[in-house]
């Protein structure tokens, strides 16, 4: 990439025209900008980024000789005056650019600035901005998976979590670890087998059930089992239609409200067993109602099949 005013120039009307195409407002835009070109030569195969342990930056800096080693047919080394590092090549789906000339404006932040944070907040502020109780709070923390990262409570990213994943398991086939060899850390087979299944329906929405079915089990570490306990909460499977589909549906993209959640869930869905319902609305239980009395409120049961299903009792809106 070049920054070249030379060639390339933006006037204010320009600039307007891309902010409004980016639905952008001006006011959330700092005051000084600068306008970022590819080069006519773009190349992006002649510079490797190296990601260096604190002992190898020191080194560099202390002007040690650094130096890369290894025969064509072993794996690549670095070496300080003292030790050895294994160099290993990772990918990214982000593109990283190289910009000779860029300036920082005054209203940037440096190292001694707060940045602006977003989407992480400690809990006293959570305190302050969510309608809940300390518990309800914490509860809602541990479902959503959140933790703590610098003192701000935070949400990994799907995408983030399958590289960590595909990272870790990585690390065990190098090792030959099954799934169980590690006496303090081993890998649930539940949580990871229900994880390849969300990332196998998280992109496709709908699957034919046989293929899924097949695919998932083909995707999990050698030794583990899928079974379809592992998908509550998580997949609707519609066995009237033909051939049989799952598709991805997660709790927590279902309204909070009682009478909007039951209402949304037979618009998805006429007729409900009780092993099916129960994952959805299990979280809108309380100590007075538990499912079954919300089942009993809200709709009528029958049998089906020699099953008992249940139906809504008043008209859909």
């Amino acid at each position: 990439m070049e920054a070249n005013e030379s060639i390339n120039t933006r006037s204010l009307e320009d600039i307007a025209s891309v902010l409004d195409f980016a639905k952008l407002d001006r006011s959330e835009i700092k005051s000084e900008t600068q306008s970022v070109y590819f080069s006519e030569h773009l190349d992006s195969e002649s510079f490797r980024l190296l990601e260096l342990d604190k002992a190898v930056l020191e080194a560099i800096e202390n002007g040690e000789k650094v130096v890369l080693r290894g025969d064509k047919e072993d794996c690549a080394v670095l070496c300080t005056d003292s030790q050895t590092f294994e160099v290993k090549q990772g990918e990214i789906s982000n593109a990283m650019l190289i910009l000779p000339n860029i300036h920082f404006g005054p209203e940037l932040s440096t190292n001694d600035e707060p940045s602006v944070r977003y989407n992480e907040f400690t809990f006293n502020e959570l305190l302050d901005l969510v309608q809940g109780s300390e518990n309800e709070i914490n509860t809602a923390l541990h479902k959503m998976q959140a933790l703590i990262i610098d003192g701000y409570w935070r949400v990994l990213d799907f995408d983030f979590l399958v590289q960590v994943m595909g990272h870790l398991l990585q690390l065990c086939d190098e090792n030959d670890w099954t799934h169980s060899d590690i006496d303090y850390h081993k890998l649930n087979e539940d949580k990871v087998c229900r994880f390849f299944a969300e990332q196998i329906l998280k992109h496709a929405r709908k699957f034919n059930l046989s293929q899924f079915l097949s695919t998932w089990e083909k995707s999990v570490p050698e030794g583990m089992k899928t079974s379809l306990y592992q998908l509550e909460g998580l997949a609707l499977i519609d066995r009237d239609s033909t051939p049989e589909v799952i598709s991805y549906m997660t709790v927590d993209t279902l309204p909070e409200d009682m009478d909007e959640r039951f209402n949304f869930l037979f618009r998805m869905k006429e007729k409900w067993s009780l092993a099916d319902i129960t994952p959805y609305i299990k979280d809108l239980e309380t100590d007075k109602m538990d499912v079954t009395a919300m089942l009993t409120k809200v709709a009528r049961a029958s049998m089906s099949q020699g099953i008992k299903v249940y139906n809504s009792r008043k008209p859909l809106t």
